[in-house]
């Protein structure tokens, strides 16, 4: 585990880590996606489900590759981060990843729930992830990495070495 500045607390293993700012785009990507599915879905069930589908499908691909593998954070590496002042601030990648999960949950839940009219389903869970994507993008506040030491303890505690 290291904080956020990237010094190790545990010398285990060594830690991937990213530059901050690409976990922060991706968040405001994923606010406008969500923004836009809660406003489609006022019109059309179907297509909120097909656009948070797809958002479904990009928090996978960052719960699985993390965030250099990441949609968004491809469109960072190559758009954004070459025009920006170098890296100054490091975040682990393990959290991330826990957090693209949570958000493939969410998504998946309001798409279901969309798809099948529970339209409460689906207003609740894209509002749920909207808020957590929103907090991280203007605030730096990731949910899903904050979670992620508690469900890591419980992981460690239920599986002993």
């Amino acid at each position: 585990m290291t904080s956020r500045q990237g010094s190790p607390t545990n010398t285990s293993a060594p830690v991937d880590q990213v530059d901050v700012r690409g976990p922060r785009f991706a968040a405001w990507v994923t606010t406008a996606v969500l923004v836009i599915t809660l406003i489609v879905s006022s019109f059309s069930l179907a297509a909120a489900a097909v656009i948070l589908g797809v958002q479904a499908v990009v928090f996978a691909i960052g719960a699985l590759g993390g965030p250099r593998k990441h949609p968004y954070g491809l469109i960072f590496a190559k758009l954004i981060a070459p025009r920006l002042a170098p890296v100054s601030e490091r975040e682990p990648t393990p959290p991330l990843k826990f957090a693209q999960l949570v958000g493939f949950v969410f998504a998946v839940a309001g798409a279901v729930g969309f798809a099948t009219g529970l339209v409460a389903l689906g207003l609740a869970a894209t509002a749920l992830a909207l808020v957590a994507a929103f907090l991280n993008a203007a605030f730096g506040i990731c949910l899903g990495c904050r979670l992620y030491p508690l469900v890591a303890h419980l992981r460690t505690t239920a599986h002993p070495a």
